[in-house]
C-alpha cells in the first residue's frame, strides 16, 4: 500500500522548496560579498600603505568567513529543496533530508544569532527549522514516510508458490472410476462379456476359423 500525503505535508514540502530557493540565492550573494570584501580590503591596504597596515588581512579574514558561511548555507538550502521534493513524493529519504536540512538551518542561525544578534531572518530560520524537526519526529510523519515493504504490493512467496489442487482434474484411466475416458473393467465383467462373444479368428490369411472347420466336418459325415 502506497503511503498517503496529508495537507500539512504538502504545505511543508512547498515551503521547503520556496525557502530553499531563496536561501540558496542569498547564500550565493553572501559568497560573492565575502569575496568582494576580501579583494577591496587588500586593494585599500596596498594603496594606503602603512596607514592601512593590517586592513587587508582583516578584510581577507572577514570575507573568508562570509564565504564559508554562505557556502555551508547554500549546501543546506539545496538539501532543503531536495527535502521538499521528497516530502511531496512521500519518499522515506524526504524525511531524512528534512531532519538534516532543518538541523543545519537551526545551527547556522544560532551561530548568526551570537554574531549579529536578533534579526528577522535569524528568527524565521530558527522557527522554521525547529518546526520542521518537530514534525519529522511525530508519529504521523514516521508512519507516512515508513518504507513500503514488498509484501504490501505483491502476494507472499508462499501463497504464490503453493499449487491449487482444486483445479487438477481426475486422472484418466483410473480403475473403478465411472464416467471417465479410458475406464477399465473388472475381471468378472470381462468374463461375462467374453462368454457371449464368438471365438476369435486366428488372424492368419487363407486359414478357416476353428468353428468353420468343425461345421465342414459335420457336413461331410452327414453326406456319407
Amino acid at each position: 500500500m502506497k503511503n498517503t500525503r496529508t495537507g500539512g505535508m504538502t504545505t511543508m514540502g512547498i515551503l521547503n522548496i520556496v525557502f530553499g530557493a531563496f536561501g540558496t540565492l542569498f547564500s550565493l550573494l553572501a559568497i560573492l560579498s565575502g569575496g568582494l570584501i576580501a579583494v577591496v580590503g587588500t586593494a585599500v591596504e596596498a594603496e594606503m600603505g602603512a596607514e592601512a597596515e593590517g586592513m587587508g588581512s582583516m578584510a581577507a579574514a572577514g570575507g573568508g568567513l562570509f564565504m564559508l558561511i554562505g557556502l555551508v548555507s547554500a549546501v543546506f538550502c539545496i538539501l532543503l529543496i531536495a527535502a521538499g521534493i521528497g516530502v511531496l513524493k512521500v519518499a522515506p529519504w524526504g524525511r531524512k533530508l528534512c531532519i538534516v536540512s532543518g538541523g543545519g538551518i537551526v545551527l547556522l542561525n544560532l551561530v548568526s544569532l551570537f554574531g549579529s544578534g536578533f534579526t528577522l531572518s535569524t528568527i524565521i530560520g530558527i522557527a522554521y527549522g525547529g518546526t520542521l524537526l518537530v514534525l519529522c519526529f511525530t508519529e504521523t510523519w514516521k508512519k507516512a514516510f515508513a518504507p513500503v515493504t514488498q509484501s504490501d504490493n505483491f502476494p507472499s512467496a508462499a501463497s504464490a508458490a503453493s499449487p491449487s489442487f482444486a483445479a487438477i482434474p481426475a486422472a484418466e484411466g483410473t480403475p473403478g472410476t465411472s464416467g471417465t475416458p479410458g475406464q477399465s473393467t473388472t475381471p468378472a465383467q470381462a468374463s461375462k462379456s467374453g462368454a457371449s462373444e464368438e471365438p476369435a479368428s486366428t488372424g492368419l490369411p487363407g486359414m478357416p476359423s476353428p468353428s468353420n472347420k468343425n461345421q465342414d466336418n459335420d457336413d461331410v459325415a452327414s453326406a456319407a
